[in-house]
Protein backbone atom coordinates (compact mmCIF):
# COMPACT_ATOMS: atom_id res chain seq x y z
CA UNK A 1 0.00 0.00 0.00
CA UNK A 2 2.78 2.50 1.06
CA UNK A 3 4.78 1.34 -2.27
CA UNK A 4 1.51 2.76 -4.56
CA UNK A 5 0.79 6.05 -2.29
CA UNK A 6 4.61 6.98 -2.92
CA UNK A 7 4.28 5.88 -6.92
CA UNK A 8 0.90 7.95 -7.16
CA UNK A 9 2.64 10.86 -4.96
CA UNK A 10 5.70 10.58 -7.36
CA UNK A 11 3.47 10.90 -10.75
CA UNK A 12 1.38 13.59 -9.48
CA UNK A 13 4.60 15.57 -8.92
CA UNK A 14 5.58 14.65 -12.63
CA UNK A 15 2.86 16.45 -13.82
CA UNK A 16 3.03 19.61 -11.27
CA UNK A 17 4.62 23.24 -13.07
CA UNK A 18 8.16 23.34 -12.26
CA UNK A 19 9.01 26.45 -10.36
CA UNK A 20 10.16 29.42 -11.73
CA UNK A 21 12.82 29.03 -8.82
CA UNK A 22 13.79 26.36 -10.12
CA UNK A 23 17.87 25.80 -10.70
CA UNK A 24 17.50 25.42 -13.84
CA UNK A 25 15.64 28.53 -14.88
CA UNK A 26 18.30 30.36 -12.77
CA UNK A 27 20.83 32.39 -15.67
CA UNK A 28 23.42 33.26 -12.88
CA UNK A 29 24.18 29.37 -12.03
CA UNK A 30 26.71 27.43 -14.31
CA UNK A 31 25.23 26.12 -17.11
CA UNK A 32 27.04 22.69 -15.68
CA UNK A 33 24.85 22.81 -12.58
CA UNK A 34 21.53 24.17 -14.79
CA UNK A 35 22.06 21.08 -17.49
CA UNK A 36 22.07 18.55 -14.33
CA UNK A 37 19.27 19.91 -12.31
CA UNK A 38 17.36 20.09 -15.83
CA UNK A 39 18.10 16.64 -17.02
CA UNK A 40 17.55 15.24 -13.32
CA UNK A 41 13.86 16.57 -13.58
CA UNK A 42 13.30 15.18 -16.83
CA UNK A 43 11.17 12.02 -17.70
CA UNK A 44 12.29 9.60 -20.15
CA UNK A 45 9.73 10.84 -22.54
CA UNK A 46 10.59 14.24 -22.33
CA UNK A 47 14.32 13.53 -22.84
CA UNK A 48 12.93 11.51 -26.25
CA UNK A 49 11.21 15.02 -27.13
CA UNK A 50 14.01 17.04 -26.67
CA UNK A 51 16.02 15.32 -29.16
CA UNK A 52 12.82 15.31 -31.81
CA UNK A 53 12.23 17.91 -34.45
CA UNK A 54 9.44 17.75 -36.89
CA UNK A 55 7.46 19.37 -39.26
CA UNK A 56 4.41 20.90 -37.02
CA UNK A 57 2.08 23.60 -35.04
CA UNK A 58 -0.13 23.60 -32.33
CA UNK A 59 -3.19 23.52 -35.27
CA UNK A 60 -3.27 20.10 -35.52
CA UNK A 61 -5.45 18.64 -32.37
CA UNK A 62 -3.43 14.95 -33.04
CA UNK A 63 0.00 15.94 -32.37
CA UNK A 64 0.37 15.98 -28.51
CA UNK A 65 3.05 18.26 -27.67
CA UNK A 66 2.65 18.37 -23.92
CA UNK A 67 5.95 16.53 -22.96
CA UNK A 68 7.94 18.95 -25.36
CA UNK A 69 10.00 19.16 -28.35
CA UNK A 70 13.30 20.09 -29.46
CA UNK A 71 12.22 22.01 -32.53
CA UNK A 72 9.29 22.46 -35.14
CA UNK A 73 9.13 23.33 -38.81
CA UNK A 74 6.81 25.94 -39.04
CA UNK A 75 5.15 26.69 -42.27
CA UNK A 76 4.15 29.64 -43.08
CA UNK A 77 0.23 30.51 -43.11
CA UNK A 78 -1.10 31.39 -46.36
CA UNK A 79 -0.04 35.09 -47.55
CA UNK A 80 -2.44 37.51 -45.53
CA UNK A 81 -4.99 39.02 -47.89
CA UNK A 82 -4.43 42.24 -49.54
CA UNK A 83 -6.24 44.35 -46.58
CA UNK A 84 -3.98 43.07 -43.92
CA UNK A 85 -0.92 43.98 -45.57
CA UNK A 86 0.17 46.12 -48.77
CA UNK A 87 -0.62 46.01 -52.64
CA UNK A 88 3.48 45.97 -53.20
CA UNK A 89 5.38 43.04 -53.01
CA UNK A 90 7.99 44.40 -50.05
CA UNK A 91 4.52 45.07 -48.25
CA UNK A 92 2.95 41.89 -48.54
CA UNK A 93 6.43 40.02 -47.76
CA UNK A 94 6.65 41.92 -44.49
CA UNK A 95 3.10 41.31 -43.57
CA UNK A 96 4.03 37.61 -44.47
CA UNK A 97 7.07 37.65 -42.43
CA UNK A 98 5.18 39.57 -39.16
CA UNK A 99 2.42 37.19 -39.23
CA UNK A 100 4.79 34.38 -39.42
CA UNK A 101 6.70 35.78 -36.29
CA UNK A 102 3.37 35.97 -34.06
CA UNK A 103 2.53 32.74 -35.33
CA UNK A 104 5.57 31.30 -33.82
CA UNK A 105 5.71 33.23 -31.01
CA UNK A 106 1.44 31.79 -29.78
CA UNK A 107 3.85 28.51 -30.37
CA UNK A 108 6.56 29.12 -28.40
CA UNK A 109 4.45 30.45 -25.56
CA UNK A 110 2.59 27.50 -25.15
CA UNK A 111 6.00 25.26 -25.09
CA UNK A 112 6.90 28.38 -22.45
CA UNK A 113 4.33 28.17 -20.39
CA UNK A 114 1.91 25.47 -21.11
CA UNK A 115 4.58 22.41 -20.31
CA UNK A 116 5.43 20.78 -17.44
CA UNK A 117 9.63 22.02 -18.08
CA UNK A 118 8.83 25.10 -19.84
CA UNK A 119 11.73 24.52 -22.23
CA UNK A 120 11.32 26.71 -25.80
CA UNK A 121 11.34 25.02 -29.11
CA UNK A 122 14.03 25.85 -31.98
CA UNK A 123 11.81 26.82 -34.51
CA UNK A 124 13.30 25.97 -38.12
CA UNK A 125 13.16 26.34 -41.86
CA UNK A 126 14.75 23.60 -44.25
CA UNK A 127 16.67 25.14 -47.14
CA UNK A 128 19.01 22.31 -48.39
CA UNK A 129 17.40 22.74 -52.02
CA UNK A 130 15.07 25.89 -51.54
CA UNK A 131 13.46 27.61 -48.90
CA UNK A 132 9.66 25.58 -48.46
CA UNK A 133 7.49 29.01 -49.20
CA UNK A 134 5.35 30.34 -51.56
CA UNK A 135 7.07 32.70 -54.06
CA UNK A 136 10.39 30.89 -53.14
CA UNK A 137 12.83 29.02 -55.46
CA UNK A 138 13.60 25.01 -55.56
CA UNK A 139 16.51 24.06 -56.77
CA UNK A 140 17.02 20.20 -57.78
CA UNK A 141 18.50 18.45 -54.57
CA UNK A 142 21.98 18.43 -53.52
CA UNK A 143 22.61 15.02 -55.04
CA UNK A 144 21.32 15.72 -58.66
CA UNK A 145 23.42 18.94 -58.27
CA UNK A 146 26.54 16.45 -57.42
CA UNK A 147 25.87 14.38 -60.03
CA UNK A 148 26.07 17.36 -62.61
CA UNK A 149 29.82 17.44 -61.85
CA UNK A 150 29.78 20.95 -62.40
CA UNK A 151 31.20 23.61 -59.17
CA UNK A 152 29.75 26.87 -60.65
CA UNK A 153 26.01 25.73 -60.53
CA UNK A 154 25.84 24.31 -57.34
CA UNK A 155 28.16 27.68 -56.22
CA UNK A 156 25.12 29.73 -57.66
CA UNK A 157 22.44 27.63 -55.96
CA UNK A 158 24.33 28.25 -52.79
CA UNK A 159 24.47 31.73 -53.26
CA UNK A 160 20.71 31.92 -54.30
CA UNK A 161 19.98 29.91 -51.25
CA UNK A 162 21.81 32.52 -48.55
CA UNK A 163 20.08 36.08 -50.61
CA UNK A 164 16.59 34.46 -49.68
CA UNK A 165 17.51 33.36 -46.41
CA UNK A 166 19.34 36.45 -45.75
CA UNK A 167 16.23 39.00 -46.74
CA UNK A 168 13.48 36.33 -45.23
CA UNK A 169 15.84 37.16 -42.02
CA UNK A 170 15.92 40.70 -42.22
CA UNK A 171 11.97 41.33 -42.91
CA UNK A 172 11.80 39.03 -39.84
CA UNK A 173 14.19 41.42 -37.65
CA UNK A 174 11.39 43.97 -37.73
CA UNK A 175 9.34 41.76 -35.73
CA UNK A 176 12.18 41.20 -32.82
CA UNK A 177 9.95 42.25 -29.63
CA UNK A 178 7.48 39.44 -30.29
CA UNK A 179 9.56 36.28 -29.56
CA UNK A 180 9.20 35.03 -26.04
CA UNK A 181 12.15 35.96 -24.13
Amino acid sequence: MIRITAAALLLALAFVQQPASAPYRDPNLPVDARVKDLLARMTLEEKFWQLYMSPGSLDDAAHDYSKGSFGLQISVAREPSQEAGSSDPAGRAAAVARAHAERINAIQRYFVEKTRLGIPILPFEEAVHGLSRDGATMFPAAIALAAAVMVTPTHSVGSALQAVTTSISSLADSTRGLLVR
